[in-house]
């Protein structure tokens, strides 16, 4: 975040904490609404960021807090996130390149985070176990720091024994251009132009759409709260409660099942 902050504030290495304003950070927050994030995760970022600078005033580097009058985002509470139908993900499907395809697939199976997808590599694959490891690198830290392994299932397996035989980079999955995959890059080139073709375009629609959606089936098909909260990495159940949403359709079949007279 901090590294994040820097770059898109433009702030170079000589500048002194002191010389921080407002208006920078105001940007680098401008950002993150820009890159349609959901409104906790842009707090988390801001709250860092006051967090850090009052360590500064609290050692006597600072007199005043430059983020302290910067706005949290409104979060929405109770409104279950979205998740696609199986039509929705077959019509989107038709209109993805196939290296899209993959990754789609690949995370509706597995449910990786975005960056835990970027930082995959084939080492992080045990082709005997059938399992994937989810781990950190000098370069990457798992959300919650929830390191974990999840089974292969047997159409990701086929899949992936298929694209070891062309792909040529360390890592699973990779950008058009061979480079470490940008979630902000493969939802404006690719996967908004193809959810807005099939109408199943929505605020927030991203990779991490299939993320929720892979979770979402767990639910649905009756898998325990534990088990869903292991495989995604949650380091809470409280977060994985709001998965175990039912789509309206689940929801109906589930009433109408009910015989007692």
């Amino acid at each position: 975040i901090i590294e994040n902050f820097l770059k898109i504030a433009e702030i170079p290495p000589t500048m002194k904490m002191v010389e921080i304003q407002t208006e920078m950070i105001e940007k680098y927050i401008a950002s993150l609404d820009a890159r349609i994030l959901a409104p906790k995760t842009i707090n988390n970022s801001l709250i860092l960021l006051r967090s850090l600078f009052n360590r500064a005033i609290e050692h006597g580097y600072l007199y005043k807090n430059p983020a302290k009058i910067v706005k949290l985002r409104k979060v929405t509470k109770g409104k279950f996130p979205r998740f696609l139908e199986k039509t929705e993900i077959r019509k989107l499907l038709k209109f993805c390149t196939p290296r899209i395809q993959k990754m789609v697939i690949f995370i509706l199976h597995t449910f990786l985070r975005i960056q835990e997808l970027s930082h995959l590599t084939w080492n992080d694959i045990d082709f005997k176990r059938k399992l994937i490891y989810v781990r950190e690198k000098p370069d990457f830290k798992i959300k919650d720091s929830q390191e974990r392994n999840i089974p292969i299932h047997p159409k990701i397996l086929k899949m992936l024994i298929e694209m070891k035989k062309t792909v040529k980079s360390k890592y699973v999955f990779t950008s058009s251009a061979g480079k470490i995959i940008s979630d902000d890059n493969e939802r404006k080139r690719y996967l908004t132009p193809a959810a807005k073709k099939v109408g199943v375009y929505f605020k927030g629609f991203g990779l991490h759409t299939f993320r929720h959606t892979g979770l979402s089936y767990l639910a649905m098909a009756g898998v325990d709260i534990e088990t869903i909260r292991d495989l995604a990495g949650h380091e809470s159940l409280v977060t994985t409660q709001k998965y175990m949403h039912l789509s309206p359709k689940h929801r109906n079949r589930a009433i109408a099942s009910i015989k007692i007279f």
